[in-house]
């Protein structure tokens, strides 16, 4: 009888805790993910997980052949709009506490931020602005003033349609065979970041960041989460050009040097 009876407290006690993990359990309404892997193999991973109780964790594990640093913050967020407010910085040292949700990517984009994460999931609204699978070279940027504002004067943000990533297409293609180091180089072959803007007298203003796939790059997955513009060399490999997609014109074209 008393064995009977110690069963019956244990399996009463072990209901009563899974009730009350389930009952804290909240729910996840966005996961998104890096991964991210460098030349000499040292690793980034990072992730940031909402719950429905307006906690969020941002965890990053760096990682080299003999260092390893991890870290984890936690905080508050709210949605205004369409734009998500966190109660510290995601990123360390700069001003990262806004971020938008638009084609697949959690983008931070603050006073000091130009960042993106890959969407794993999400309950909340996920602004899709262009058909990614059509046009897959081609990854997006919002215009982010910190990293922008060189490029650009009196402008403001905007998003590229499909119609207007396919004047781009063609745009570069005439621009290509037009240019004697580009004109036996095939469009198709490069990855194309974009940051559109709308000027003054509301033409859509487009730079163009051109990678080719030798670079090396789609290996890494970097060129989807951050525009890579440190680069000196790599000769055709690398340029850059600005459109006028209202008017159907492009100038500013710039070819990297050789090595």
């Amino acid at each position: 009888m008393k064995q009977i009876l110690i069963k019956i407290v244990i399996i009463i006690s072990l209901s009563f805790c899974c009730y009350s993990c389930v009952k804290n359990n909240k729910k996840v309404i966005l996961f998104a993910d890096n991964q991210y892997l460098n030349f000499i193999n040292d690793s980034l991973s990072e992730n940031l997980k909402l719950s429905t109780d307006s906690n969020f964790i941002f965890t990053r594990k760096f990682k080299t052949n003999d260092y390893e640093k991890i870290e984890c913050l936690k905080g508050k967020f709210q949605i205004k709009n369409d734009t998500i407010y966190f109660s510290r910085n995601l990123l360390t040292d700069i001003k990262s506490q806004k971020a938008i949700i638009k084609n697949n990517y959690l983008e931070i984009v603050d006073d000091e931020a130009c960042y993106k994460i890959k969407l794993v999931k999400t309950e909340l609204r996920n602004k899709i602005t262009f058909d990614s699978k059509r046009f897959k070279n081609f990854v997006l940027f919002s215009y982010c003033q910190t990293r922008d504002s060189s490029k650009f004067k009196n402008s403001i943000p905007h998003d590229l349609n499909n119609e207007e990533i396919s004047k781009i297409d063609s745009l570069l293609r005439s621009c290509m065979k037009e240019n004697s180091q580009l004109k036996n180089r095939n469009s198709n072959n490069y990855y194309k970041q974009c940051i559109a803007t709308k000027n003054l007298n509301n033409e859509v203003i487009v730079w163009i960041n051109c990678l080719c796939y030798e670079s090396g790059f789609n290996k890494r997955n970097e060129f989807q989460r951050q525009v890579i513009d440190g680069i000196k060399d790599g000769g055709v490999c690398f340029f850059q050009v600005k459109m006028n997609l209202t008017k159907r014109t492009y100038f500013d074209l710039s070819i990297h040097g050789d090595a």
